[in-house]
């Protein structure tokens, strides 16, 4: 079962993009680390 999903993220600056098209799925259980700036 599903408890957090993102999908389709884009993040831009002006001109750059940083992220594009991001997906995400946490299962109940999981335990996820994400590390940006």
């Amino acid at each position: 079962m599903s408890i957090l999903k993102a999908d389709h993220i884009t993040i831009r600056f002006g001109g750059l993009t940083a992220v594009s098209d991001f997906y995400l799925n946490l299962e109940e259980g999981e335990l996820v680390g994400l590390i940006g700036p």
